[in-house]
């Protein structure tokens, strides 16, 4: 039996350190979209109240609260933010919404025409985070708000704009 000759391949492998170089590029572009020193806000929405966690971007916690899914309530809580970001000493905010539903957009909206930066997290990528970080799987609205200030803060966000 002759032996089989080998045919060289001409279509090239592709370049897997290339495409892991661009995702850390992507990570680094996102991580620069959050500035330093902003107070990060986790938004948990509803359809009548909304749940927020103030986080500055060492993960610490500084308030929780509750606000109406209304522009009344969002002006509230924009009074609240601002005192929040007087008492941690905060150049700024920026928000993490979390997109579960359509209870997000209405603060979206308001949020964009006052040019306040905000970020959307995709619930699935919130709920495998929060799976995988506790052990006894709480789940509540402030939770969920602490989990979406949290993945802004490491670059785990959907592009907006």
């Amino acid at each position: 039996m002759a032996p089989v000759a080998i045919e060289k391949v001409t279509e090239k492998a592709p370049n897997l350190s290339r495409r892991s170089h661009q995702m850390k590029n992507s990570t680094v572009r996102k991580l620069k979209q959050v500035p330093k020193g902003y107070l990060v806000m986790g938004i948990d929405s509803h359809k009548k109240r909304h749940a927020a966690v103030a986080m500055t971007q060492d993960f610490t916690t500084h308030s929780k609260f509750k606000f109406n899914n209304s522009k009344e309530g969002f002006e509230v809580a924009l009074e609240r933010i601002r005192a929040e970001m007087v008492r941690t000493g905060s150049r700024g905010v920026i928000f993490a919404i979390e997109t579960g539903g359509h209870y997000w957009r209405n603060l979206a909206y308001f949020l964009d025409e006052r040019g306040i930066p905000f970020r959307f997290i995709n619930q699935f990528t919130l709920k495998r985070r929060r799976e995988g970080k506790d052990l006894n799987r709480r789940k509540n609205d402030y939770r969920n708000s602490e989990v979406a200030a949290q993945l802004l803060c490491t670059g785990e966000f959907t592009d907006t704009k």
